[in-house]
């Protein structure tokens, strides 16, 4: 909460708008993913992810130079297990749905 003005530079001018009262009275969390759980992380290799709500559920998994090593689509059950055989590294977890996508890192020891 508070009151805010935007200052914009360009050669060497400065203009400066009007200050604006912003009072926020609420935040609410909307995302479908908020319930989401990956664990354990970091993993030797057997990953388990609680899905919360989410139904019909795609699992991609990309290494750091976004190669896809694991794809799993039309997932309906609450939580989902695999096992990811890849070296040991940092990894994504891309979980989608037909509204939403999130991302998670994961660490593969």
């Amino acid at each position: 909460n508070g009151d805010y003005a935007v200052q914009v530079t360009q050669n060497g001018c400065i203009d400066t708008s009007v200050c604006v009262n912003i009072l926020i009275t609420e935040v609410t969390e909307r995302s479908l993913f908020k319930n989401v759980s990956i664990y354990p992380n970091p993993t030797q290799g057997k990953i388990n992810i609680d899905l919360g709500i989410l139904k019909d559920v795609t699992i991609n998994v990309f290494n750091v130079n976004g190669q896809l090593v694991y794809h799993k689509k039309n997932i309906t059950t609450s939580t989902y297990q695999f096992e990811l055989k890849e070296v040991s590294g940092i990894y994504f977890i891309e979980i989608s749905t037909q509204k939403e996508k999130q991302l998670y890192k994961l660490i593969v020891k």
